[in-house]
């Protein structure tokens, strides 16, 4: 069961706000800076972290195989957020989104933001809009 993904996002705080739009989710900042988490009212508590473009995530420096550490100490090894100035166009990563919104909803939230969306049939019964979050990530609706 998926309890979270993450998204990058040239401008987070907007990407954040229209995926809760789309998808009827809830949004606050995240500790990484400029980062935003969505939270959707499910029985999972699924959610999806929006991060700067730029962010890296690297493995912690703690020690493989060991005991739980107290949090302040567990803080220090854990998973390690940086920025870097590669230009970023595309990715491979991507989601899928229900949502209670007509499709002509969905592509007048497209066109304000002047993100491409387009009703596609991957099979004869598989029907979904690509929405894509500022013309360089994949929501599937």
């Amino acid at each position: 069961m998926l309890i979270h993904t993450s998204l990058p996002a040239k401008d987070p705080e907007l990407v954040s706000r229209v995926l809760c739009e789309v998808a009827g989710g809830k949004r606050c900042s995240f500790p990484y800076p400029g980062g935003y988490y969505v939270g959707f009212d499910d029985d999972n508590s699924t959610a999806v972290e929006i991060y700067p473009i730029d962010t890296q995530l690297a493995p912690g420096t703690g020690p493989d195989y060991g005991d739980l550490e107290p949090p302040d100490q567990s803080r220090q090894h854990m998973v390690r957020y940086f920025g870097s100035d590669e230009e970023v166009r595309y990715i491979a990563s991507h989601i899928a989104l229900t949502t209670t919104l007509s499709l002509d909803e969905i592509y007048a939230i497209a066109k304000r933001e002047k993100w491409r969306a387009a009703y596609c049939s991957r099979r004869e019964k598989f029907r979904l809009v690509e929405f894509w979050v500022e013309n360089r990530v994949l929501v599937e609706l």
